[in-house]
């Protein structure tokens, strides 16, 4: 099977990147049918360019995982994250993985949990299978 189709793109973002898919997905509304962002960092903050500040264009359906134990996420990300998510009606699901620290997706890394990682891919995997039919 070919899986380069003309439907709608999916990205997926990990740390720093993760930012960019959540700005991606407010920027390019039209492209997008499906982001993942795990561990994501920036994607809210006080700047003018926050990408959180994007939701009311979101169009496509976001996946956002996030560590149970993550320095670089602020307590305030996830609840705002999440309002503003919910205030725009942007399909989405965010999910705190117990037991997890940042980066935890990565078998290489001293942080990597199976289990949470695993739960990660078949979710991703479920929501590119759903949003991303050509």
């Amino acid at each position: 099977s070919n899986p380069v189709t003309a439907g709608p793109a999916g990205a997926i973002g990990y740390c720093m990147s993760g930012r960019n898919v959540v700005a991606a997905a407010g920027t390019f509304p039209e492209r997008f049918g499906a982001f993942a962002s795990l561990y994501g960092v920036g994607i809210v903050t006080d700047e003018d360019d926050s990408p959180h500040l994007l939701a009311d264009r979101i169009k496509a359906e976001l996946y956002l995982g996030f560590a149970e134990h993550d320095p670089f996420v602020p307590e305030n990300v996830i609840p705002e994250l999440s309002e503003a998510l919910e205030a725009s009606g942007v399909p989405h699901a965010i999910e705190t993985h117990p037991g997890t620290e940042h980066g935890f997706c990565f078998p290489e890394r001293p942080g990597y949990v199976e289990d949470a990682a695993e739960s990660v891919w078949r979710t991703v995997f479920d929501l590119y299978d759903r949003r991303l039919e050509g």
